[in-house]
């Protein structure tokens, strides 16, 4: 199995799809981790001087001026998750919701969250079993990210359902407890760090993005083979041609067909079949 160290900075969009497919084993850097402890650090600092922090020793949104005390405060990371996880509708696909853990549990490592490094090592716990909290894909307008996370979060507590490595899918608790995780309870500022981020929106689109840089790359093979194959006229790939009106995309496109058909004889004069060939073929950069 492949390894993937996670270290807040280094994450590449290749990586991050890679992993999120399964077959990789994540582990987390030494130096993180403690960057995470140290920011925790300070929120333990703030709550034992009774200082107003956000979401740390005040309660959200409207409740921002009220302070936590005691019991609320124990519990607000918790119910920070309960009051928000309500993604509905479909669920969303593995591969997304595996793209969000590694997203957040990357950006943790920064040591900007304030969430404490068990965190990490739980979240990374849960994609090395194969776990996949089951979160629908439909969040609320202006805020989706927040209630699709929340939902995440909420799950990797041991709320929600999870699905396994074979996809069955049963209780968050159980499946956890069947893979030999325990989830640890939260503390302060841990529950906010799960919900409030752009994984599920920067995990996607990661995704969709290797689709398509994948898909380029299956459509310029298969242009090539078939210029090859058909005996195409090279002309439209002439970068003099394509500078008349030089279009960034289209200039790519003939440069790298111009590369997988290095050494083709169809450079040749008269090699090409015919003068002008179907327009399937002399607008494939186009």
């Amino acid at each position: 199995m492949d390894d993937l160290r996670l270290d807040g900075h280094s994450l590449t969009i290749a990586d991050l799809t890679r992993a999120a497919r399964g077959g990789v084993r994540i582990s987390l850097s030494p130096d993180g981790l403690a960057a995470m402890d140290r920011a925790h650090r300070l929120i333990d600092q703030v709550i034992a001087e009774g200082r107003p922090v956000y979401g740390v020793t005040t309660g959200l949104g409207a409740r921002s001026t009220e302070a936590l005390e005691g019991e609320t405060l124990r519990d607000f990371s918790l119910q920070t998750l309960r009051g928000r996880a309500h993604a509905t509708g479909p669920a969303e696909s593995r591969e997304n919701i595996r793209a969000a853990m590694i997203v957040r549990l990357n950006t943790l490592l920064s040591g900007h969250s304030g969430a404490r490094s068990v965190v990490a090592e739980h979240i990374a716990a849960c994609l090395n079993a194969g776990l996949t909290p089951v979160v629908g894909r439909l969040g609320s307008i202006g805020a989706a990210d927040l209630v699709l996370n929340a939902t995440l979060g909420l799950c990797l507590t041991g709320e929600g359902r999870m699905a396994g490595p074979d996809g069955r899918e049963g209780p968050a608790d159980e499946m956890m407890q069947a893979s030999g995780i325990t989830p640890p309870a939260l503390a302060p500022r841990d529950g906010l760090a799960l919900a409030n981020h752009c994984g599920a929106v920067a995990g996607a689109s990661a995704n969709a993005v290797h689709l398509a840089e994948t898909a380029v790359f299956a459509m310029q093979t298969a242009a090539a083979l078939s210029m090859e194959g058909f005996r195409a006229n090279l002309t439209p790939l002439d970068p003099r041609i394509l500078a008349v009106k030089p279009l960034p995309g289209q200039m790519l496109a003939a440069d790298d067909l111009r590369a997988r058909l290095a050494g083709s004889r169809l450079f040749e004069t008269g090699r090409a079949r015919r003068l002008q060939d179907p327009l399937s073929l002399r607008n494939v950069v186009q």
